[in-house]
């Protein structure tokens, strides 16, 4: 049976947090530009987890019944270790369970030889594994980046 994750919308000062959070698979909605209001309907209609830094958007949550967590203004490390404990998430990142961290969108594995001329021709040759949005069509590859991702999952475990 397949483990029951929440999802959540993010609001805009949150842009960082949203990417991780669909990195580590969670559905999260974030948007540059939104009003409140539209954060509220979508944290409603969809049954979301709003996550934000706004004291009066948190308190009118609230006050409608919705779910609402106030992230404090900590370290990055800090905030996802906060969010791990009140959630429970584990937070790793599995590209086969990843979700786009521009659209949210899932990503699937693709063959190498599929996605030639859409990367350089470096990347090509040195990495083996791609991964693609099936929304937005970004390719993927555990670069250099991964590492230092892989840093701050550390922090995470060592906070919680």
């Amino acid at each position: 049976m397949e483990k029951l994750s929440p999802k959540f919308v993010v609001d805009s000062m949150l842009g960082r947090l949203a990417r991780w959070l669909r990195l580590v698979g969670l559905d999260t909605l974030y948007f540059k530009i939104v009003s409140d209001e539209e954060l509220l309907e979508r944290t409603r209609s969809e049954n979301r987890f709003l996550l934000t830094r706004d004291k009066k958007l948190h308190q009118q949550a609230i006050r409608e019944e919705l779910n609402s967590v106030l992230i404090p203004a900590s370290s990055n490390s800090e905030v996802l270790a906060f969010l791990s404990k009140t959630f429970n998430i584990q937070f790793d990142i599995d590209p086969s369970s990843s979700r786009c961290p521009l659209c949210n969108g899932k990503i699937t594995s693709v063959e190498k030889e599929s996605i030639r001329s859409k990367i350089p021709s470096s990347t090509f040759t040195r990495y083996d594994q791609f991964w693609q949005c099936i929304q937005c069509r970004k390719i993927y590859w555990i670069g250099k980046h991964y590492e230092s991702m892989r840093k701050i999952i550390e922090e995470i475990g060592s906070s919680i």
